[in-house]
């Protein structure tokens, strides 16, 4: 799941400059008509708009000097003339913008597509919600990489402390073998020294016994 959020690289407010995109490219047709005919409107030699607002200016250049209110509406006027020249360039601009790739209106749609379907996926309204899940997403992978580590060292300090008992339980089975050797060596000296003790014990008793026949 982390993954696949993070491989879409998600913005925050791209859906909405994608989905204000996608309207323009669909309704492209529609508006270079528009943006033609006001063009049109504006530029038209004998009623376009500048045309006409020229003809105006001249007019109250003539007799601007001869009231304040006049000279005021004559300025008021050369900036609808410098505005009205900024709005022709500017939608001519826009008219240009919109003439594309026909490719190029499908990558957008498909990206709108994938941002639709990942929200209805994780069930949140906003590009916010959905980083908020990958973060929180992200975090959870941290905190589990960091578990896996410290998982495989426990493993491999109870593999080292695993080698040490085995290594002492060797030496402890040695000693024990040591131990028993010893143990059944004087076992078996006392063994000797006791049986050798009865032996003497017989050997008198019986040196006895022969002494006291002999004399009778």
């Amino acid at each position: 799941m982390l993954e696949e959020l993070s491989s879409q690289n998600i913005k925050e407010g791209e859906i909405s400059e994608l989905e204000d995109q996608l309207k323009s490219f669909e309704h492209a047709s529609d508006i270079l008509t528009g943006i033609s005919e006001s063009l049109q409107l504006i530029s038209n030699d004998q009623n376009g708009i500048s045309t006409l607002l020229g003809i105006w200016k001249s007019k109250l250049a003539k007799i601007s000097s001869f009231h304040p209110t006049l000279d005021a509406i004559y300025n008021r006027i050369e900036g609808l003339i410098i505005e009205t020249q900024d709005l022709e360039v500017e939608m001519e601009s826009l008219g240009s913008s919109l003439e594309l790739d026909p490719s190029e209106l499908e990558i957008t749609r498909a990206r709108v597509d994938t941002y639709h379907q990942l929200l209805s996926k994780h069930k949140v309204s906003s590009i916010e919600e959905l980083l908020e899940i990958q973060n929180h997403l992200a975090q959870f992978s941290q905190s589990f990489e960091k578990l896996e580590e410290e998982i495989a060292d426990l493993e491999k300090k109870e593999e080292i402390l695993e080698k040490a008992c085995q290594k002492d339980a060797e030496i402890l089975t040695e000693k024990r073998k040591e131990s028993a050797k010893e143990m059944t060596q004087e076992l078996q000296d006392s063994l000797f020294f006791l049986a050798m003790c009865h032996l003497l014990q017989f050997h008198r008793w019986l040196c006895s016994g022969l002494r006291y026949f002999a004399r009778q």
